[in-house]
């Protein structure tokens, strides 16, 4: 039984009497709740449009987008119409910008250099109502570590890559609730962890080439070596 868009009950036919109900004959189908994508990049300029109706269409009812180049006035508006009934689409939650180091390989990411420009990014995303803060692969160890305080004071989660700088480890014992990829925290676990650290270098030269044939190469491969090569011992 659905009441108020949310499973009330389960039971045999005829198990509740219900009073004013709708009655849908679902012989052959099944019901679920709505599912989560954990990882949309949903909300792009020119994307969002259709791939509303393709998350939907798969029961797909909810989406976490780390990094979206919307204004946050255009997100805001987009959850208040979802809200209200007036537009069709998955509930979401976002990052906003992602935040990388200098020379970043997309023009929207959020650029920065210094601890104190590291700081600064989070209190703009944090009064434009984004969920959660996430940084990039090529983010320096110490503005890693000034987002992470300013993020905590705030009370909003840290997510995405674990910078090159860093140890899966240290990301976590730094406040961090989510890494994105496996492969990227795999290699703390592993006995390959100097090679990996070296392809997803090589990633990065990669992405500012425009060679995005190799860079999933390398994707692959880390992908691979993590597994192959994981040891209890390390991890």
């Amino acid at each position: 039984m659905i009441r108020d868009r949310r499973i009330a009950a389960i039971g045999d036919v005829g198990a509740e009497r219900v009073v004013a109900a709708r009655f849908i004959d679902a012989d052959g189908a099944f019901l679920i709740p709505g599912l989560w994508d954990s990882h949309a990049h949903a909300l792009m300029s020119g994307r969002f449009e259709r791939t509303r109706r393709l998350l939907l269409a798969n029961g797909i009812t909810g989406f976490r987008d780390p990094n979206t180049t919307l204004p946050f006035a255009e997100i805001a508006a987009l959850r208040e119409e979802i809200a209200a009934g007036r537009l069709l689409a998955p509930r979401f939650v976002t990052s906003g910008p992602l935040i990388d180091g200098p020379n970043p390989i997309f023009k929207q990411f959020w650029s920065v250099a210094t601890p104190d420009e590291a700081r600064a990014t989070v209190a703009p995303l944090d009064d434009g109502g984004m969920d959660f803060v996430k940084v990039y692969t090529q983010l320096p160890r110490d503005c890693f570590f000034a987002i992470a305080d300013e993020a905590r004071k705030r009370g909003l989660p840290l997510a995405g890559h674990v910078p090159l700088e860093l140890t899966a480890a240290e990301a976590s014992d730094a406040g961090r609730r989510f890494i994105e990829h496996s492969f990227r925290h795999r290699m703390d676990a592993c006995t390959a962890e100097p090679v990996i650290r070296g392809k997803l270098r090589e990633q990065v030269d990669a992405e500012v080439k425009d060679d995005w044939k190799r860079r999933y190469e390398l994707e692959q491969e880390t992908f691979h070596l993590g597994i192959e090569t994981y040891d209890p011992a390390v991890a």
